[in-house]
């Protein structure tokens, strides 16, 4: 399920690098990463932002750092957005210690006997301090090659802007950063198997049925298009059983944690983290909030021979990004989980699935209704019923060939926690009709 922050508009290519790892130096905690040999491989993810063309195109003293700045008014405002979601990762521990240090003085306000009665629980909180210093770490490595996603990034961000201060983080952005702790544990570690079982197995199982019989050799040239892609779990499995993918997403937050996981960790439960300091609430045992777990629980590098060709990554809005001619009935399946309730009118979603189908190109779905626009005063949002949905769908162009609207599933949960929500999650298989080829006049 995707964040509504937007990332900027961008392109990734798909290139194999070496990887050197020298991860993991920073913490003692962290088991560093063996260096990788020369000659071993991994599809490296890379992000290329095309700069927008100069006010002056033929003048010879144009450079990389005076173009797009002066050209277009958005570009500052992206490059700000882009160190905004830096900052937040820096700001990780300070943020925080915070939040823990507030704790703390309540407790020293309160009567002696209130204190001693805490005591245990004072030893609890510094645990959750040392757990942030765990946490941090791991972020601060995020964003340690952050830039080396762009491949041209001196000049999506030309230097006239690096002296720009970026917007202060908001406790809305450390909610999506704490976030992305929980959906390491959904898509990289076992713990999270449970979830995946539900939610991306039923989605990888029809896959294999439509197109298993595809694959020459361990390859298939079917061509799988993912919006929402996330963490990139999903995307990653279908590749691995052959598969063309691309992944889509627009939060710089996923993007950031999965160049991590895809590009840089070489290996099984070579890091760990605590995703569950934060939920102070419907807590049963101390241990259950400080445990720490160990991802990925496969190796990201474990995939075929020349996958780095076969699988790609785009960021940016899923609508525009997939708007342009060349997209147009380019992919033979379209697959969605957690996705399609993401925008403000799903009628725009559905219709660009559906552009991006080949003639008889199928679209996978999974998940909810929850609508996340719905809640929100400021904005506009459209909530159809499953059953108008099953209409419009249908009016869209498709045929819907299979309907399951009670498939018991969660969404990044704490499976200690005593509180849990669960959807009755609707999967749908609809294909794009092949049309009718007009007969030949006599």
């Amino acid at each position: 399920m995707s964040d509504l922050e937007k990332a900027p508009d961008i392109e990734i290519s798909c290139s194999v690098n070496n990887v050197s790892n020298d991860c993991g130096k920073d913490d003692n905690t962290m088991h560093e990463q063996n260096n990788r040999n020369s000659d071993d491989e991994q599809p490296e993810l890379m992000i290329v932002r095309r700069p927008p063309p100069s006010q002056d195109e033929t003048s010879p003293s144009s450079s990389p750092s005076s173009r797009g700045y002066n050209r277009d008014p958005d570009w500052d405002e992206e490059y700000r957005h882009y160190h905004k979601i830096c900052a937040t990762f820096k700001k990780y521990k300070k943020f925080s210690y915070g939040k823990v240090d507030k704790t703390l003085g309540f407790i020293r306000s309160m009567p002696k006997r209130h204190q001693i009665l805490l005591r245990d629980y004072r030893k609890h909180i510094e645990e959750i301090r040392r757990c942030i210093d765990v946490n941090h770490n791991l972020f601060q490595l995020m964003i340690l090659d952050a830039s080396s996603m762009f491949e041209n990034h001196d000049e999506v961000y030309p230097q006239t802007l690096k002296t720009a201060s970026a917007p202060e983080p908001t406790a809305f952005d450390y909610d999506k950063l704490q976030a992305v702790l929980k959906h390491i544990v959904r898509d990289w570690t076992v713990e999270g198997q449970k979830e995946r079982d539900t939610c991306y197995k039923p989605l990888i199982d029809e896959v294999e049925t439509l197109y298993g019989n595809s694959r020459v050799d361990g390859y298939s040239d079917i061509k799988i298009l993912i919006p929402g892609a996330g963490m990139g779990r999903l995307s990653h499995e279908l590749v691995r059983r052959g598969y063309i993918v691309q992944g889509n997403e627009f939060s710089l937050f996923m993007l950031f944690a999965s160049n991590f996981i895809l590009n840089k960790c070489s290996g099984k439960a070579v890091y760990k983290c605590h995703p569950w300091i934060h939920q102070n609430t419907n807590v049963l045992k101390s241990e259950d909030q400080t445990r720490e777990v160990s991802f990925p629980d496969v190796d990201p590098c474990d995939l075929p021979a020349n996958s780095g060709c076969r699988f790609s990554m785009t960021a940016g809005d899923f609508l525009e990004a997939y708007a342009t001619p060349a997209q147009e009935s380019a992919w033979d399946c379209v697959v969605t989980c957690f996705f399609i309730d993401c925008a403000s009118n799903i009628i725009t979603y559905l219709e660009r699935i559906f552009s991006c189908l080949k003639d008889g190109g199928i679209w996978l779905n999974l998940g909810p209704l929850l609508y996340h626009y719905s809640d929100l005063a400021e904005e506009d949002s459209v909530e159809p019923p499953f059953d108008f949905l099953v209409d419009i769908i249908q009016k869209i162009g498709f045929v819907i060939e299979k309907q399951d609207t009670a498939v018991p599933t969660m969404y990044a949960e704490n499976e200690r926690s005593l509180l849990s929500y669960s959807y009755k999650s609707i999967f749908l298989v609809c294909r794009k009709p092949i049309k009718e080829q007009p007969s030949a006049v006599a």
